[in-house]
């Protein structure tokens, strides 16, 4: 046994272990393209590129490379071996989304994502939607009363107040969620339970956009067993999951009537989803689950999406005026009916051109189940100055999709891709020809492609142009001196340049008509 802790022997085992490792990675590569793909410049020989892209403002560093590597390229990893993964969501983001949003249709895969998805398609169809269309006009109403009493209450000033509008479509998508998924009312974010998840959502936002956050996925991601370590950090992801779903199950109770057990009548999601959960085989525990995914997926995506829309028509005063006469020309309230029809196509412009500039979720990441064949839409350049059609992939190889390099690629969208321009919708024949855009809605992956589509886009469409309709009908927004750039956390968010301890904000000078 001595002999064994001798220096020889540690070189010799060192030596060992160093062979054994090139091996198992030359035989990973076999059959594979990955090694002929060109790499990301500048990867830190410690954090790969993953430090790059996770401080990059706007999502640079993706945009960066798209243009100079073309539509497909390679990054580094941090220290870790990344092709040690699970399939389907990599073995670090499964245990987030679940401490998130619960084991939902967001954290399915495979067969359970199927049924889960098939029980839940019901309850997102056009006529569904269509029924909560006065709920969700009811708090726009509310929450512009509101903004209005607030801007009356500050001091005269020679210029339009400062407001942080973020805070207030986020308030509005959450009286939303409240009525047409729970039958509750969040008090225009002025409830108990509306100010603690508020804090609870923007404290975990600046968090994850902090260097020790990017530490710690890292941590995660190499030794994936943490995640069940009894750390403060992964508690506090579970804090608003547990939240919403015990707020659920008081209002399931609630409805389920008194002893006599008989359910009352409602039109919101919960209620739709205790009359059909034993025929679609979902329990109690899966349904408050159900609606946590529900509103962590539905609040912060069309709040944040609004912010976005008030941001870019504050900056651009010409395509909000336009909008607001639209508006007005068409002499009533708009529907559902409406909106589906494209009889407001401007505003259809705005709200488009918002999704493709600013995409809620804006990386995919996903794990090959098996040796696959990636057909490529844009062909790459190899590193010998090949050009490849497709790329060979691996079993446990890691595919990132970036949806803010794909909305904003100049060699789909022309030279002004980076530019907030809605009239580029209004003329179908000078948009890209639908050969180069994603499957998904208007040709954008911003919500989701195939069975990933999202489930309630037609509901955040219709309470995202409900309310931004009446904002631009009420008030004037003009952009302030403050410069935005945007930081993805859990969802796209924005930030003033120098100021991001503050947390995400949009302040712009708020003006009522």
């Amino acid at each position: 046994m001595d002999a064994l802790n001798t220096p020889q022997s540690y070189v010799a085992l060192t030596a060992g272990l160093s062979v054994y490792l090139l091996i198992r990675k030359w035989l990973s590569r076999r059959g594979s393209d990955m090694p002929r793909v060109r790499e990301a410049p500048n990867g830190h020989w410690f954090w790969g590129h993953e430090l790059q892209a996770f401080e990059s403002p706007d999502s640079r560093f993706f945009l960066e490379n798209s243009e100079n590597l073309g539509s497909a390229y390679k990054i580094k990893g941090a220290w870790h071996d990344l092709n040690e993964q699970n399939w389907w969501k990599s073995a670090i983001l499964r245990p987030i989304v679940a401490r998130i949003a619960g084991r939902s249709v967001v954290w399915a895969e495979g067969k359970e994502h199927t049924r889960q998805r098939q029980a839940l398609l019901p309850f997102f169809t056009a006529e569904q939607v269509r029924s909560m269309e006065e709920d969700i006009k009811g708090c726009s109403d509310r929450m512009v009363a509101k903004l209005r009493d607030q801007i009356v209450s500050l001091p005269a000033s020679s210029e339009p107040p400062v407001i942080d509008v973020l805070p207030w479509t986020s308030r509005a998508t959450l009286d939303v969620i409240g009525v047409v998924g729970f039958g509750y009312d969040f008090q225009c974010g002025d409830s108990p339970a509306a100010r603690i998840i508020s804090q609870t959502w923007s404290a975990q936002s600046m968090l994850m956009t902090q260097f020790p956050a990017f530490v710690g996925m890292k941590l995660l991601q190499a030794f994936p067993i943490l995640n069940k370590a009894p750390f403060e950090a992964l508690k506090a992801q579970e804090r608003m999951r547990d939240m919403i779903k015990d707020l659920a199950r008081n209002v399931y109770w609630e409805q389920k009537g008194s002893r006599s057990g008989e359910e009352k009548e409602g039109r919101d999601l919960l209620s739709r989803l205790m009359r059909m959960k034993d025929t679609h085989g979902m329990d109690l525990e899966e349904l408050l689950e159900q609606m946590c995914a529900f509103f962590i997926a539905g609040r912060e995506t069309t709040g944040t999406a609004l912010a976005f829309s008030l941001l870019e028509l504050g900056r651009h005063p010409e395509v909000q005026s336009r909008l607001r006469q639209e508006l007005l020309d068409f002499g009533r309230e708009p529907t559902y009916a409406d909106f589906q029809a494209v009889k407001l196509p401007y505003l259809d412009a705005v709200c488009k051109e918002v999704l493709r500039v600013y995409p809620a979720i804006v990386q995919v990441e996903r794990v090959a189940l098996c040796d696959d064949v990636l057909p490529l839409r844009f062909p790459i350049t190899t590193v010998e100055g090949e050009r490849l059609n497709s790329i060979r992939v691996k079993k446990d190889q890691i595919v990132s999709i970036n949806a803010f390099a794909i909305n904003r690629n100049k060699s789909i969208w022309g030279p002004d891709a980076d530019v907030y321009r809605p009239e580029r919708w209004l003329n179908p024949e000078t948009l890209p020809p639908s050969s180069k855009l994603p499957s998904g809605i208007y040709g954008l992956s911003s919500f989701g492609l195939g069975t990933r589509l999202c489930l309630g886009y037609r509901l955040a469409l219709l309470e995202w142009k409900i309310i931004l309709c009446d904002f631009i009908k009420n008030f004037e927004f003009t952009e302030t001196t403050e410069k935005i750039e945007t930081r993805w956390s859990t969802v796209l968010q924005p930030y003033v340049v120098g100021k991001t301890g503050a947390g995400p904000q949009v302040p712009l000078h708020v003006k009522a008509l």
